[in-house]
This record gives structure tokens, C-alpha cells and sequence, in this order.
């Protein structure tokens, strides 16, 4: 379930927060098997959606995987709200991509100034 801009490959210029939500509820419809049309930002996922843990770590696990990103379980959890989680794991993404320097400065050779 690769969406454009998304994965390791994706670049940060190309990833909108509009692009986590969206791939959060199409999880969130497809692993939890909630209604599209009860999914929204302000939905909590303990209460409204009623998502078993079982399924909020599945979710979790696949978010991981589409953005090459790692999340911390108990601010997930703590963070219970769909627009806190989305939020959370953009901000993730874009502090992932931006730590990283791209392949072309990592591979690219170091010039040393010429000695005196």
C-alpha cells in the first residue's frame, strides 16, 4: 500500500500531512474494518472507532513500514485522537528524512583543502 511521496524512497518535499491521514483511515478501514464514512480527525480510536489493541499495534506496524519510520507504542496510545496520531507520525516522517542525509551527499566523496 505504497502512496505516492510515501515509503523511504518518497522525499519530504512531496508528503503532506493529508497524505498520513489518508493512509492512516485506509488502514484503519482495512485492518480494522471500520466504515470510511465514521473515520474522521477527530475520532478516538479507544471510544468512537472501539479498536482492539491487537489491531491498533497491526496498524502501528504497518504505518512503520510504509514510512521507514519507527513510533513509539505508548505515545500512540496516549495520543488516542486520529489528528494527534497523524500529526505524531508525520512529524516522525519529516524529523526521519530530514536527520538522514540523502544518498548523493552520504556517497559523495569528501574534497580535502589542499595543504600550504
Amino acid at each position: 500500500m505504497a502512496l505516492e511521496g510515501s515509503g523511504t524512497s518518497g522525499s519530504v518535499e512531496f508528503l503532506r500531512r493529508e497524505d498520513v491521514y489518508s493512509t492512516a483511515k485506509e488502514l484503519l478501514h482495512t485492518i480494522g474494518r471500520i466504515p470510511l464514512e465514521v473515520i474522521n480527525e477527530e475520532s478516538t480510536l479507544d471510544a468512537e472507532l472501539s479498536l482492539k489493541s491487537i489491531v491498533f499495534v497491526e496498524i502501528q506496524v504497518a504505518l512503520e513500514d510504509i514510512y521507514g519510520i519507527e513510533l513509539d507504542p505508548l505515545e500512540m496510545v496516549n495520543r488516542n485522537v486520529l489528528t494527534h496520531i497523524v500529526d505524531y507520525v508525520y512529524e516522525q516522517v519529516i524529523t526521519a528524512r530530514t536527520d538522514t542525509p540523502s544518498p548523493s551527499i552520504r556517497n559523495s566523496p569528501r574534497k580535502l583543502a589542499p595543504r600550504p
